[in-house]
């Protein structure tokens, strides 16, 4: 294993908006503080940061053992590390493997993934890595259709067919040795992210998998709150959202609006 590295690297420019919103705001999401939930081992546990129309959920989840991912996605432990930011401990973790640098977000003995969940639509710009080892490949997906996400019986094979309303993002690589800007790949922005180690079958060339380990310190970009109702439509009480929910088991969400006077 190489010595331990610490770095705060940008990725620019991830996505684009798709819409004409009639407002936004630049935000940044910092997972090394700020965030409640708890590391107490249970597989699927979800951390909430942030506050009101800018709160984000995060959850963590990894595929079956194997460097070639042939296993389906299954909850895992996301955990987090003051001043580093959010690490992955997968099923496999302790399997022999050795244990660390196992609680990173990892490609050995399957790829783990951090599933982000936000309350608004956003278009990410960058993140930043908070901590790495060895390498850094780290791949982009967003969710672009229709309804809620859902990770439960995907492969890292299958994510991206037709059908599965995952779109990616860009794969970059050495994400935390590197502040060359990404290149934009889409025109979108979306409620539902994820930051997943690197893997072979989402493309790109020359990238390796199987010593990436990486901790994902923050994300940025900008929220965009849709229009307002036209003048004699009613504003709905309640706007119910399925955050996190990529299995059923991301907790529910919901966002109050003001009823209509």
């Amino acid at each position: 294993m190489n010595k331990q590295r610490l770095a705060s690297t940008a990725l620019a420019a991830l996505a684009l908006a798709a819409f004409s919103p009639v407002a936004s705001a630049a935000s940044t999401w910092n997972f090394g503080s700020g965030c409640s939930g708890s590391n107490g081992g249970t597989y699927g546990n979800v951390w909430t940061c942030g506050s009101g129309d800018s709160q984000v959920w995060a959850q963590a989840w990894s595929t079956a053992e194997g460097d070639g991912d042939e296993g389906t996605y299954r909850t895992a432990e996301l955990e987090r590390y003051s001043g580093s930011g959010f690490g992955v401990r997968n099923r496999e973790w302790n399997n022999g493997d050795g244990q660390s640098p196992e609680h990173a977000t990892d490609n050995q003995n399957g790829t783990d993934l951090i599933g982000l969940s936000f309350a608004q639509s956003v278009t990410l710009s960058s993140l930043s890595v908070g901590w790495w080892q060895e390498d850094s490949d780290l791949s982009v997906l967003a969710y672009t259709g229709a309804g809620s996400p859902t990770l439960s019986g995907m492969t890292a094979a299958n994510l991206l067919d037709a059908g599965s309303g995952w779109t990616l993002v860009g794969n970059y690589a050495k994400a935390g040795a590197t502040s060359t800007k990404a290149t934009n790949r889409s025109n979108f922005s979306s409620s539902w992210w994820l930051i997943s180690a690197y893997n072979s079958n989402f493309g790109g060339s020359g990238l390796g998998q199987g010593n990436d380990y990486v901790k994902l310190l923050a994300v940025a970009g900008t929220r965009y709150t849709p229009p307002p109702p036209p003048p004699g439509v009613p504003e709905p009480g309640t706007l119910a959202l399925a955050g996190i929910a990529l299995a059923g088991a991301w907790q529910v969400r919901r966002r109050k609006t003001s009823a209509a006077s």
